[in-house]
């Protein structure tokens, strides 16, 4: 899995790389329907009905964590980093000068205490 994992982050390096992108994002249509298909997968499975209770599963039952098929079938979906379920945004000059910091907390970042139900 890792190297399908690291194929297609280098893949994903050299498309950004061709176009001067810096940051890639997922368009949000693209991150939730790959996720559909994540819980999709999983229905009827050990992982989420075979009664289970695992750090693969989220407080709602969802699987957020293992990916439902085989390694073979992970390494066909990563094959290849497809740049139009992305934005692809940023100059690499500008990533060059270094991470750019907020002089604020981050509200999106919460302490593990914080995030405990």
């Amino acid at each position: 899995m890792i190297e399908s994992q690291l194929t297609y982050v280098m893949d994903a390096l050299g498309k950004m790389d061709a176009r001067g992108a810096a940051v890639a994002e997922a368009l949000p249509e693209a991150q939730e329907s790959f996720n559909l298909a994540v819980q999709e997968q999983t229905q009827g499975t050990v992982w989420t009905d075979g009664g289970c209770a695992s750090w693969y599963l989220d407080r709602h039952g969802r699987n957020t964590v293992i990916w439902p098929g085989t390694s073979w079938s992970f390494r066909q979906a990563t094959r290849a980093f497809d740049p139009s379920e992305y934005v692809l945004e940023g100059s690499r000059s500008a990533a060059r000068q270094g991470p750019v910091f907020s002089a604020g907390p981050n509200p999106a970042r919460k302490s593990a205490a914080a995030r405990q139900p």
